[in-house]
């Protein structure tokens, strides 16, 4: 996720799955900066780079499991399987390029998280989001930066219900979500 201020990745190491920001140490290197495809690491002192490779058919498969997973039940209520979430949220690179994700500004102040070019057939469209939504608050917290997002991931991961408020076209929405088992 690559922010004005601050930017984070998601990196697997040793089978684990960490979120790491600019100047975090990782093993015996150290995260000098993070893109929206790639991750720069000073090694020894030397740069290294990761790249965020697609497996061929990965795409295919991901939408074709979508299909299923997300239904909309009624006005702005989705229900969502839990083993759909716990595949996407294990590829946060992937999910990230189904849309832009950034920072909104109001009048120079932080506020919420904009996302556009969303992806047809993306995760973010199936959950009823639209490009130019500002997603200002989730289960009930305000959301203004990157950083309050990352509360969201977390909810997802965790939560029955999740809650999300956005601003569309001036007004304020609120998308509910169920997460079935």
């Amino acid at each position: 996720m690559v922010g004005f201020s601050k930017s984070y990745a998601v990196i697997f190491d040793d089978n684990k799955q960490g979120l790491y920001k600019e100047e975090d140490e990782i093993k015996d290197a150290l995260i000098k900066r993070i893109f929206r495809q790639k991750v720069v690491l000073t090694r020894n002192g030397r740069d290294e780079i990761l790249i965020i490779e697609e497996e061929k058919g990965q795409k295919q498969q991901y939408y074709k499991s979508l299909e299923n997973s997300i239904n909309q039940s009624g006005e702005n209520q989705y229900r969502i399987s839990r083993k759909f979430i716990d595949s996407s949220l294990q590829n946060i690179n992937g999910l990230m390029r189904q849309a832009r994700v950034r920072p909104n500004f109001d009048n120079g102040n932080p506020d919420g998280i904009k996302i556009d070019n969303i992806r047809p057939f993306s995760l973010f469209k199936k959950m009823g989001l639209e490009n130019g939504d500002v997603i200002i608050g989730a289960n009930g917290k305000k959301i203004k930066t990157v950083n309050d997002a990352m509360g969201l991931y977390s909810g997802l991961k965790s939560s029955e219900k999740v809650s999300i408020e956005i601003r569309r076209g001036g007004n304020e929405e609120l998308l509910e979500y169920n997460i079935d088992e």
